[in-house]
């Protein structure tokens, strides 16, 4: 059984970014842990849901059998079209 450790901790960003810290604690054998980080816009995950019930809405009346198909290739197209999230910035290198 694995337990998990979720931290979450402000960037000093803003207000609205955050972060995420998820880490194994239970027993490894090897003495690794494993951690990953989450980084995103609270306003972004807003806006995000508004538009995923709107689509979704939008296509349970006009075709009820493939409404969940339109979530999908709503997320498709996010995506392809802005990776780095809503509300993001591309990175700057």
């Amino acid at each position: 059984m694995t337990e998990y450790n979720i931290t979450v901790k402000n960037t000093g960003n803003g207000a609205d970014t955050f972060n995420i810290s998820l880490a194994s604690v239970a027993y490894n054998p090897s003495g690794a842990s494993h951690e990953w980080t989450i980084e995103g816009s609270f306003w972004g995950t807003f806006l995000g849901s508004l538009i995923v019930g709107q689509v979704y809405a939008l296509g349970i009346l006009v075709l009820p059998r493939l409404s969940l198909v339109f979530i999908y290739v709503l997320m498709a197209l996010v995506l392809i079209l802005r990776p780095w999230g809503l509300l993001g910035r591309p990175l700057q290198r």
